[in-house]
């Protein structure tokens, strides 16, 4: 169905042909933008906006020529300083997070509109690839996702997520997660000193207030031992994995990668670690 008449598409062709090329002058742009400021849309309006956008990006090389736009606004500094400026003064807006937040939501929870999401985006190159990140912007992104409230509420989520079995199960099996090589070593040493007592529950196997211990002891006692790699690990303290079991009643010995090179000290620690738990 057509939303205007030929005529008019026709008058609004030859406008367009003519303006093209021409540069609108910041007087022209304040005053568009001055005069459309806080009304709101139709519903006739956004749905025409939709279709043209929809009969616009259809054509591969329209798509083309609105990536490499793109590509050349963010390359430059100053129309990149006032992109930023921009999304960030509408970004601050009273509620405006909330709400885009919620509006996200509410569509990718609709399964057709995620399945079209997928399949638009097939295969298409990301608009960033190719734009250098400056080092001004790459430090203001690492303090804003390292912002105290932000960690808090990625923590928030991360343990409500592992509390979920489906996605405890999914990500067992895209990790196919095995012992490796420290930690086949102890479960050795675990199976030598105490066999049939300890379970390598490193794959997910076992979740315990939102983490996966590596080993938990399946003899009855409330007892983990965890392998702390000592690059993936580094700057991590044992107490803290200790604080996050204590709550459920466990008690925790960390084992450092380190310590495997002398196998007799990691076998007395753990003896005293067991003997210590059941006094």
């Amino acid at each position: 169905m057509n939303l205007i008449s030929n005529k008019e598409a026709e008058r609004r062709r030859k406008i367009s042909e003519t303006m093209k090329g021409m540069k609108k002058t910041p007087e022209h742009i304040a005053k568009v933008a001055a005069a459309n400021t806080g009304k709101k849309r139709s519903k006739e309006v956004c749905e025409k906006f939709r279709i043209n956008a929809i009969k616009q990006f259809s054509n591969p090389a329209n798509v083309e020529k609105t990536r490499k736009a793109a590509l050349r606004q963010w390359a430059d500094p100053e129309k990149r300083k006032r992109g930023e400026e921009a999304n960030r003064e509408v970004a601050n807006r009273s509620g405006q997070k909330e709400k885009i937040s919620k509006a996200l939501k509410k569509l990718w929870q609709n399964k057709e509109y995620r399945e079209k999401m997928i399949l638009t985006h097939k295969g298409q190159t990301a608009w960033n690839k190719g734009v250098s990140m400056t080092p001004a912007y790459r430090k203001n992104m690492i303090k804003a996702i390292n912002k105290p409230e932000v960690l808090a509420v990625k923590r928030k989520k991360s343990k409500a997520l592992w509390r979920d079995k489906n996605y405890v199960k999914k990500i067992q099996a895209s990790y196919h997660c095995k012992p490796n090589k420290p930690e086949s070593i102890l479960l050795n040493l675990l199976n030598n000193i105490y066999p049939n007592e300890w379970k390598y529950t490193g794959d997910f196997s076992l979740i315990i207030n939102g983490k996966s211990p590596d080993f938990v002891n399946c003899n009855g006692k409330k007892l983990i031992i965890e392998m702390f790699g000592d690059y993936w690990h580094k700057g991590e303290r044992a107490k803290d994995r200790a604080l996050c079991f204590e709550p459920l009643g466990y008690k925790t010995l960390v084992i450092w990668e380190s310590e495997l090179n002398d196998i007799n000290n990691v076998a007395n620690k753990i003896k005293s670690f067991v003997r210590g738990a059941e006094q």
